[in-house]
Formats: C-alpha cells, sequence, structure tokens
C-alpha cells in the first residue's frame, strides 16, 4: 500500500515538474519572440548594431535556427563576417536537429509556364511583407508570390512570350523593387536591357533604363542608386537613376583572374558604405570592392575547388 502511495506522488511530481518545464519554456520562447520582434524592426530601419544585441538576448532565453540566422545576417552587414559565419553554422545546427522540411513558397508543380509553375527561375528580391519576386528566366516574365498564398503566383511584368517589345522580356536573370518609384527595375539579358516596370494595376509594359548592357545583376542602394553587372564588359557599374554611361565601381580592365578584373561576374549586393560584392563567376570566387576602389578583395572562394560557378 505505502509502495503504491508513494508511486502515485513520484508520478504526480514528475508530471507536475513536467508541466511546469513546459511552461517555462513557452514563457521563454514569448520572450524571446517579442525580443526578436524588436530585433527585426531594428535590423529593417538599418540600425544593424542594436539588432546584434537584441538578437543575442533573445538566443539567451531561448535559442533556435531563425535567431541564430538573423544574427548572422545583422553580423554581415555590419561586416563581421568571422561570427556571421559561427551563426550560420549554428543555425545548421539547430536546422538539422529539429527542422526537417522546407516549405514551398513558389512553384513546386514542376517545370512549366501555369501561374503555379516556374522554369529556371534566377534572381529574386523578398519586400518588406515576405512578397517574392522572381526572374523567371525561360518564361520571359517576372512573377510573384504575396506571403501565404502560395498556390499561383501573379505574373506582374513580361510573359506575353520571349521578344524586343517593351511589354515583353527575354531571358530576365534578376529584378528588384524600388519603393519611392513603386516599380520594378529588371535585368532581361536576351535584349541586353535593364527596363523599369511599374506595380500599379493595369500596367502593360515598360520603360527602358538602360540598353546596350550585358546586364545579368541588380543592386540598389540606400541613396537610390543602381548597380548592374555587365557579363560582356566583365565590370560592374552604378548609376544615378535616370543617367546612361554610369560610374565604374568594379573589373573594367577586360576578362580576368587578376584582382582588378573580373570574368563573368553575376550577382551584386551593396552595402550601407557603398561597397560593393561580386559573384564573380568564371573565377570562382566572391570580391569585395570597397568604394573608389582599383582592385577587389577576395572574400569567399578564389582557390580550387572551393566554388563551383558562384552565382549568387
Amino acid at each position: 500500500m505505502t509502495s503504491t502511495v508513494e508511486q502515485d506522488l513520484t508520478e504526480k511530481l514528475e508530471t507536475s515538474s513536467l508541466e511546469a518545464a513546459k511552461h517555462e519554456i513557452s514563457i521563454g520562447k514569448e520572450a524571446a519572440d517579442m525580443i526578436k520582434a524588436q530585433a527585426n524592426e531594428a535590423f529593417k530601419n538599418g540600425d544593424y548594431e542594436t539588432a546584434t544585441e537584441l538578437y543575442s538576448k533573445a538566443i539567451e532565453i531561448h535559442p533556435d535556427a531563425i535567431l541564430y540566422s538573423n544574427r548572422s545576417f545583422a553580423y554581415l552587414r555590419r561586416e563581421w563576417y568571422g561570427y556571421a559565419l559561427i551563426d550560420a553554422k549554428k543555425a545548421l545546427e539547430y536546422d538539422s536537429k529539429y527542422i526537417k522540411n522546407g516549405v514551398t513558397i513558389a512553384g513546386g508543380h514542376g517545370e512549366g509556364g501555369a501561374t503555379n509553375q516556374l522554369d529556371y527561375p534566377y534572381g529574386l528580391f523578398v519586400d518588406d511583407d515576405q512578397t517574392v519576386v522572381i526572374a523567371d528566366y525561360w518564361n520571359h516574365r517576372i512573377i510573384q508570390w504575396k506571403n501565404g498564398h502560395t498556390t499561383n503566383g501573379q505574373v506582374v511584368a513580361g510573359g506575353n512570350g520571349q521578344g524586343n517589345g517593351l511589354n515583353q522580356l527575354k531571358w530576365p536573370t534578376d529584378v528588384l523593387i524600388d519603393k519611392e518609384m513603386n516599380s520594378f527595375i529588371i535585368c532581361h539579358s536576351g535584349n541586353r536591357r535593364v527596363v523599369r516596370w511599374s506595380r500599379c494595376s493595369g500596367t502593360t509594359q515598360g520603360e527602358i533604363l538602360l540598353d546596350n548592357t550585358d546586364c545579368w545583376g541588380l543592386a540598389m542602394d540606400e541613396q537610390r542608386y543602381l548597380y548592374v553587372s555587365d557579363i560582356g564588359k566583365n565590370e560592374v557599374r552604378r548609376y544615378q537613376l535616370g543617367e546612361k554611361n554610369g560610374t565604374l565601381v568594379a573589373g573594367g580592365n577586360g576578362k580576368g583572374d587578376e584582382l582588378s578584373q573580373l570574368n563573368g561576374p553575376r550577382y551584386l549586393f551593396v552595402d550601407r558604405q557603398q561597397n560593393v560584392y561580386v559573384s564573380d563567376r568564371n573565377n570562382q570566387r566572391v570580391t569585395k570592392w570597397n568604394k573608389g576602389a582599383k582592385e577587389g578583395i577576395v572574400v569567399a572562394g578564389g582557390q580550387r575547388g572551393m566554388f563551383r560557378f558562384p552565382k549568387k
């Protein structure tokens, strides 16, 4: 009889402790989520130092893959590459333990031209509301998926077959959103153009911003300067919107593997100091070009076997 009472009491204590632990974990996660929201807002506003501090506090309370990943991006923006790499590895460790499957947010219905399909998606842009905009290469269109709408996308530019008409695209490789003008800026390599399409409903054609450029990748800095990689000239230029010649910011010294050269530059990233990061495809490396520099700095790859044709 005594042993039965003791056993019942032990089971109740264990259950009580388990429930208390679950409650504590739940409270911890709620607190971490609140701090994460503050950190996300700081990151959105460009205050990467505050974002880093807040992500760190949230990690102390309830660490998870998303927090480590977000802090990694904050470190990247501050150019603390070592810490960014450490956090990226930690995020992967959490992913491998707890996140078994990714979530399809666009396409996933085989190769094709329907609005629930993609055909060689290349560049993409994620807006603040998590709308995903994709350069759908072989479909000659730009298509977007709004957050939570995973069945069908919406064609927002092109989609009228390949061609050189202002209502058409040909092999688009990258896209970004110019929020001030509420428009898409698109590189479509087949017509050697950079074009703008309004985001307003009813838009049926774009306007040419730049032509005669073998464009591939696009980026825009906080001052709304447009950066374009040119795989024909093996260079990157910065343009004030409306001008045609631009300013050389990377490469431009012929095709090659010297630090002053590029070989097939693809996608770009520009930080707050207007330093330009270039995925230098045929040199198997990523280079950083400080503002005004005549040579780049290899920040990733550059050695045999490290990268295979980096794109983005």
